[in-house]
């Protein structure tokens, strides 16, 4: 999906320095292709951290790393072959880099089970094919001027199984706006709304959702929050459904 043209853009970088003043970030992903990927006894879930120290990327080691914050960025599981990319959440914090607040050293990549994980690397920027160099997609607003209309139009495909899953936190303070759910599989999907202040604190805003094989439920905040996201899942182990995920909104 993408985000209106007029006023708001998607840009594909590596770091935030080439990123004028003063704009609305609105939502920040990074995408990493495994380069191996050996599975353990379970999927492999893999684990971002924030950097909070220099340090020199020659001398790190399993052992020898970085400091890093307590606090669980985001988390990835690993299920399909190499090359497969994996996408991560840092909208709160890649805001808090762009805005000054935090010191940007990076973030560390570790497995949550460091005993019965398989092995996993991913491409670095030295990979021979530029296409599978990690990046980051920023979603941002560009600073209102007169005419300009701020809207959201986005759109997320994402595989429902029997575990809670979430699509992408959005910065959505400014706007009124709906998530519209489709599921186009044969299996019905249970799904709910969540708001939160801080991005990392999420409330249910209503009960759960039925959604029934291809068809589709709309979902409004009955609340104002800084961030949304739409929490999705199957009723039974073994079972998976695509689903289709549209959020419209405009500035209220």
């Amino acid at each position: 999906g993408a985000l209106d043209g007029r006023c708001y853009r998607s840009l594909l970088l590596f770091d935030l320095s080439s990123l004028p003043p003063f704009l609305s970030i609105i939502n920040v992903t990074m995408e990493l292709f495994p380069s191996t990927h050996k599975p353990g006894i379970n999927n492999d879930v893999v684990e971002m951290y924030q950097v909070i120290s220099k340090y020199s990327p020659k001398a790190v080691s399993w052992r020898h790393h970085p400091l890093i914050a307590g606090r669980l960025i985001d988390s990835a599981v690993l299920q399909g072959e190499k090359h497969f990319p994996v996408t991560f959440n840092l909208t709160k914090l890649a805001k808090n880099w762009y805005g000054g607040g935090e010191a940007n050293f990076g973030v560390l990549l570790k497995a949550r089970d460091e005993i019965l994980s398989g092995l996993i690397k991913f491409c670095s920027r030295e990979w021979d094919d530029s296409r599978c160099w990690p990046m980051l997609q920023i979603e941002y607003a560009q600073p209102h001027t007169s005419g300009c209309d701020l809207t959201l139009d986005r759109t997320e495909e994402c595989l429902a199984v029997k575990e809670w899953s979430y699509s992408s936190t959005l910065d959505v303070l400014v706007f009124e706006y709906t998530y519209v759910l489709f599921n186009r599989s044969d299996h019905a999907v249970e799904a709910c709304l969540q708001l939160s202040m801080n991005g990392s604190e999420w409330s249910t805003n209503s009960p759960e959702q039925l959604v029934l094989p291809q068809s589709y439920e709309m979902f409004m905040p009955d609340t104002i929050t800084r961030y949304s996201r739409l929490g999705f899942r199957t009723l039974e182990p073994g079972q998976q459904s695509k689903v289709e995920m549209h959020i419209q909104g405009r500035v209220s």
